[in-house]
């Protein structure tokens, strides 16, 4: 029987959100990386750690994401930025 595992501020989806699902000019920090050691290590040269702020300049619904990450524009490939869950400022 595989059970489930409680967290105690909810499910971990409720939780965080994707990051595919912001739109242009929205902004939010990283929560967790939920990708491979090589996805983690690609966007943690591009600046994206837990913890960091961005702010989303390019989202055409398919393709790649253009971020700003402090001074520096990054592109994320959409199937990485799936892996990422984010905080949204309320």
């Amino acid at each position: 029987m595989l059970m489930r595992r409680s967290w105690p501020f909810g499910d971990a989806e409720e939780m965080h959100d994707c990051l595919t699902r912001l739109r242009p000019g929205d902004r939010g920090a990283v929560a967790e990386v939920l990708a491979g050691c090589k996805a983690r290590c690609r966007l943690a040269s591009l600046g994206l750690v837990p913890g960091c702020s961005f702010q989303v300049v390019a989202n055409a619904g398919r393709g790649p994401l253009l971020l700003r990450v402090g001074e520096s524009r990054v592109m994320v490939e959409r199937n990485v930025a799936n892996k990422v869950r984010i905080h949204r400022p309320e």
